[in-house]
């Protein structure tokens, strides 16, 4: 949380460089975030294991949908925002995931083993 909450208060402050896109931006962004955490990475968890085709094909789901997609929506939306409401809206992700995840009918509640007690 207080990455995202540096990155979005450095990147209100300084905005897009001029000529730049927000695909771009976007892009450049998630690049130095990636080389800023891949020592520790590697330190931590060790050099990856091998891939094969499915993790590939999610590796490009995470890198256009997850990443590209939904940062550029993001830093687009954010852009004409008080600095204080983007931290905010971040503080909502975790609530979000929770009530999704509990009213999918998919998926039983992680409340409904204590209930069963």
């Amino acid at each position: 949380m207080t990455a995202t909450g540096l990155g979005m208060i450095l990147t209100k402050r300084w905005g897009c460089p001029s000529g730049v896109g927000p695909v771009a931006y976007a892009g450049w962004q998630l690049t130095a975030g990636g080389l800023l955490l891949l020592p520790l990475t590697f330190v931590v968890e060790g050099p990856p294991p091998a891939l094969d085709a499915g993790a590939l094909l999610g590796y490009l789901w995470l890198a256009t949908a997850g990443g590209i997609i939904a940062y550029t929506l993001w830093f687009r939306g954010i852009q004409p925002l008080p600095v204080i409401v983007p931290g905010l809206l971040a503080l909502l992700s975790p609530i979000v995931a929770t009530l999704l995840a509990c009213s999918s009918p998919a998926r039983a509640s992680p409340w409904s083993r204590w209930r069963a007690s």
